[in-house]
């Protein structure tokens, strides 16, 4: 199968990495979108062919598919004012965002949502990655899946609920764990220690529940019930009513779900 032009609405994290990932497999990138053209100028001074646009009319345009790489709340928006040429295909990226959000009369429709977390300074390919496939024919779902697999990624197809419930799981396991890796970096710079000194258990946690059940992996106060051990460290935690009520209750879910788990 032949690879579709491509044109990239959105320059933020997301959008860097998809249209590298692309031009590596062969892809041309037709256009990069951006509001504030020296922003899509920036990304396309990093790309072979593409030119950097800040008009969302792309009737007259080669691209084939046009993917959404913008925020969550801006995807309805932007597919209602965008112009597509005849035959496009009108993509997002988003995780909680429904198939019908971007519904439009004049294009096919589909999802690409890739699940993992981009950050422009780390270079992230897409090999193995899983990708979440939806789309509006089987046409369009073949061409995407075709993407996925010359990106080596794993596609898999889910409908809209699906997707939203594993970007809720993703919130717990990717955005909730680093911020409670943050919170563990402060309490260590009150007392002048390095964030240095957890990385090797940070790295065999997250070795752990990638090879096991985590539930069966869990260790610590909690789930030993050793209440004097979590006196002293609420002790430590001291006013800090946030972190207080985070250390309370991650405890008894900890506790919770092993008693379900046990049964």
């Amino acid at each position: 199968m032949k690879f579709p032009n491509v044109s990239i609405i959105g320059c933020g994290n997301l959008a860097y990495h998809l249209s590298k990932n692309l031009e590596n497999i062969g892809v041309n990138i037709i256009n990069i979108y951006s509001r504030d053209i020296k922003k899509a100028r920036k990304l396309v001074s990093e790309l072979y062919n593409a030119d950097a646009v800040d008009s969302l009319d792309f009737s007259l345009s080669p691209a084939n598919i046009f993917f959404l790489c913008i925020s969550d709340d801006a995807i309805q928006l932007v597919s209602n004012e965008i112009l597509l040429p005849p035959n496009a295909i009108l993509v997002h990226c988003s995780g909680s965002v429904s198939l019908g959000s971007i519904a439009n009369s004049n294009s096919e429709t589909g999802v690409f949502y890739p699940v993992q977390t981009f950050t422009k300074d780390r270079k992230i390919n897409f090999i193995e990655t899983p990708v979440c496939i939806e789309a509006s024919s089987l046409k369009t779902e073949n061409i995407l899946e075709h993407l996925a697999k010359a990106m080596k990624s794993q596609p898999f197809f889910m409908n809209s609920q699906q997707r939203l419930t594993l970007h809720l799981a993703a919130v717990f396991a990717c955005n909730f764990g680093n911020h409670l890796f943050s919170i563990s970096k402060l309490i260590l710079k009150e007392q002048n220690l390095p964030f240095s000194l957890l990385h090797h258990l940070i790295a065999e946690t997250v070795q752990k529940a990638i090879e096991n059940d985590p539930v069966k992996m869990q260790t610590g106060p909690a789930i030993r019930k050793d209440q004097k051990t979590m006196a002293l460290h609420g002790e430590l935690i001291g006013e800090n009513l946030t972190w207080q009520k985070l250390y309370k209750l991650i405890s008894s879910d900890i506790v919770l779900i092993n008693e379900l788990n046990s049964r």
